[in-house]
């Protein structure tokens, strides 16, 4: 590999930073840092992923779909929801008053 900026080869692996960073790494685009002239950026390596990554992957794409299907659900529920009328209003603080 080579530093996109000055063409050296003396690069090396940077630190993820941030979520965008990591999500990164699971489609092969890796930060790296340049020795050199200082240069940090995302490269896209060719590297096979290992069982780990792969099962890390899908855990992820999971984990994103159930919160999805979650956010959706409180969405939908949200929206479903009928306000009560001024009169029905009334009646529940009658009865929360009157039980009390």
């Amino acid at each position: 590999m080579k530093c996109p900026k000055c063409g050296s080869k003396r690069i090396k692996r940077s630190q993820s930073r941030g979520f965008k960073e990591q999500l990164q790494k699971l489609f092969n685009q890796k930060p790296y840092r340049c020795i050199d002239c200082g240069w940090r950026g995302i490269l896209k390596t060719k590297s096979a992923r290992t069982k780990r990554d792969v099962k890390k992957y899908i855990l992820i794409k999971i984990i994103i779909i159930i919160i999805i299907i979650i956010a959706i659900y409180l969405i939908i529920s949200h929206l479903d929801r009928e306000e009560p009328t001024p009169d029905q209003q009334s009646a529940i603080i009658y009865t929360k008053t009157f039980i009390a």
